[in-house]
């Protein structure tokens, strides 16, 4: 196996490589490559043209290369991310307890058939408590969610260090 040079940033890489391992430049070839499967067949691979892109960075903090994978974490405590549950959970119950209390308020406006003054100011006042618990129910687990929500990092596996991915 020949050793040369990448024609981007001058690495030593293997003359049958298809891109540098250090810049993901791509190597053009003059043929496509061949491997050879377990089953004892080839298969014509075809030449890379576009570069890969590599998302791993330098950490700032250790000065070591590739070593910061980009990641998730929470943007609180985990005491504020449990309220956070303790708000959206039940909302969510809230929301289809509004709906519920709606569409029964109408079956039973509809089931009556009379136009009393009394069935309308109950009907009316169904639908008001509904929407009513309906937003508020919204609001809470909105909030909830807020608190619960993580942020995209960069968070070196060799030390632990996290850049914001801004």
């Amino acid at each position: 196996m020949a050793l040369r040079k990448c024609p981007e940033c001058g690495h030593e890489i293997s003359d049958k490589a298809l891109h540098c391992v250090k810049c993901g430049c791509p190597i053009k070839s003059d043929s496509a490559e061949t491997i050879k499967l377990d089953s004892e067949k080839k298969q014509t691979l075809p030449t890379v043209t576009t570069p890969i892109k590599t998302t791993a960075i330098d950490c700032q903090a250790c000065k070591q290369e590739k070593v910061m994978l980009p990641t998730k974490i929470s943007r609180m405590s985990p005491v504020v991310v449990a309220i956070g549950w303790i708000l959206t959970v039940p909302s969510i119950l809230g929301i289809f307890f509004a709906i519920l209390v709606f569409i029964s308020t109408m079956q039973v406006s509809v089931a009556s058939g009379t136009a009393s003054t009394g069935t309308n100011v109950a009907t009316g006042i169904g639908v008001i408590v509904a929407v009513v618990i309906g937003i508020i129910s919204l609001v809470i687990g909105l909030l909830g969610y807020i608190l619960i929500m993580k942020k995209k990092v960069y968070k070196c596996s060799a030390c632990g260090y996290v850049l914001d991915r801004a």
